[in-house]
């Protein structure tokens, strides 16, 4: 079989066999007609001399559930499809069985892998207010089991999940993480504990105390933990934690591409500058292209970022085929604010992006605003009658509500033509336009891409919240 990203075939072969069957969502469609062509009769030939960069695994990302239903799935269909019927289907059912089982293997792996951290912090912050109440029992009421017939195990199992939500919110299981959040993330869910503990019965309430005290345990908890998960991150990898980049670019070029790594985090401890062209007498320069992998070799360099605006891709595949294997390369340029690329042909393709001055590119945000979607989705449930004669009685109000609560579209959202957002972070589509959330007589040139822009670098929760408060009237929009 040819992976069906870079194949080429006669018409009249396709006309014999048929075009991609469209059962396959994605993968296992290229495995498909490949099958189909052998059967036709046909010879599939492997041509060495001709190259192209893959970004294997950018469709969906391996890491998601996502990746394991549409893969796995396509390995079903591709099973049924050619072994289902005769003497194979007993082949075809072990094999069905097998794709099953890795299928949930895959998926509870990938399950556990999101969940860890959070069940882990769960159990230890639990562990230590259970040791804390124990102590205060001890030591404040001089009686060890003064809550001995009381709630107090649920009540700091709420305490524990209450502190652990809030630090989900503030960003703690994603892959960067500053300390200040962590303790932000510790101190807001302190307050809630504390607003909701005022309304509590007496029979459920612990300690302001206990409070306190875990509060300052669950932060040295949390820092705790994600100190853990760095080391196990760490370790899982096969690369040289010392990072040592090569960049080989103009001059300009160079600069905005280094920009762009040192602000992705990535801790880069050298960068060497390669001229693109034959020759060069600028010091800027470490070498050219030519004796790039010299300088591989010589200082020890396992990164390499190519710039698509000053090399063309014949030369970027040239250059690669002469470095060793253990080089990780990367891809930057025409203008994106981007560099991609990925450590092997094992690994999905790692995105390092200047788009960070856009809140919404954050994950935390994106977080943010799907719990604004899901809350006010539910306050708008109950005032549905309002909200009808506020809608010119139009039902799809409705719908898009439910649509809003179930994550298929976004209430605040960019509006304009594709090409007024398609560059800004990705979010679902939307009700209300933001550029369209005022009123205006008429809109100048770049009025919506202006304004996605200042809602992709502003957002907020209070931002959407207000925005729809003025905008009730507009919940029956269609949604593009």
């Amino acid at each position: 079989m040819l992976c069906g990203a870079f194949m080429f075939m006669r018409n009249d072969t396709l006309e014999k066999t048929g075009l991609l069957d469209e059962d396959f969502f994605m993968y296992g469609e290229d495995i498909d007609l490949s099958y189909r062509i052998l059967n036709a009769g046909y010879k599939i030939w492997y041509y060495p001399e001709s190259s192209i960069i893959h970004y294997k695994g950018e469709s969906t990302k391996k890491s998601s559930l996502n990746y394991v239903r549409t893969f796995y799935g396509a390995m079903h269909i591709y099973v049924n499809k050619h072994y289902g019927q005769g003497n194979a289907a007993v082949f075809a059912r072990v094999i069905g069985v097998a794709i099953s089982l890795r299928a949930m293997m895959s998926g509870l792996s990938r399950f556990i892998s999101r969940i860890w951290r959070p069940v882990l912090d769960f159990v230890l912050i639990w562990l230590a207010l259970s040791t804390i109440k124990d102590f205060w029992a001890t030591h404040h009421f001089h009686q060890a089991d003064y809550y001995e017939n009381s709630e107090i195990s649920y009540v700091l199992s709420a305490y524990s999940l209450v502190w652990v939500f809030f630090l989900w919110l503030g960003g703690q299981y994603d892959k960067t993480v500053k300390i200040w959040n962590t303790i932000f993330a510790i101190g807001s869910g302190t307050i809630f504990i504390l607003l909701v503990y005022a309304l509590l019965p007496e029979n459920l309430r612990s300690s302001r105390a206990i409070i306190l005290m875990g509060t300052i345990s669950s932060a040295i908890i949390a820092t705790f933990s994600s100190l853990i998960a760095k080391i196990i991150s760490k370790s899982g990898k096969q690369l040289s934690t010392d990072i040592v980049t090569a960049i080989v670019a103009s001059k300009e070029n160079a600069l905005k591409l280094s920009e762009i790594v040192k602000k992705s985090g990535l801790h880069t401890d050298q960068i060497h500058y390669i001229f693109p062209g034959t020759q060069t007498n600028d010091t800027f320069y470490t070498n050219t292209i030519a004796l790039l992998p010299d300088v591989v070799k010589n200082l020890k360099v396992n990164e390499v970022i190519y710039s698509s605006e000053d090399t063309t891709m014949k030369e970027i595949i040239n250059s690669m085929s002469k470095l060793e294997s253990k080089v990780s390369f990367k891809i930057g340029g025409d203008d994106s604010l981007s560099i991609i690329g990925s450590h092997s042909k094992n690994h999905p393709g790692e995105l390092y992006s200047l788009d960070e001055n856009y809140i919404l590119s954050s994950s935390t945000s994106l977080r943010y605003k799907r719990i604004f979607d899901i809350v006010s989705s539910l306050c708008l449930f109950p005032i549905s009658p309002i909200l009808w004669v506020l809608n010119a009685f139009d039902h799809r109000f409705l719908l898009n509500t439910i649509l809003v609560l179930l994550g298929k579209a976004t209430w605040i959202g960019y509006g304009g033509e594709k090409q007024d957002f398609n560059f800004l972070p990705t979010i679902k589509q939307a009700v209300i336009s933001y550029p369209q959330s005022e009123k205006k007589l008429s809109y100048q040139d770049g009025h919506f891409r202006r304004a996605n822009i200042f809602y992709a670098s502003n957002y907020s929760f209070l931002l959407d919240a207000r925005i729809l408060i003025y905008n009730l009237f507009k919940l029956s929009n269609k949604i593009k």
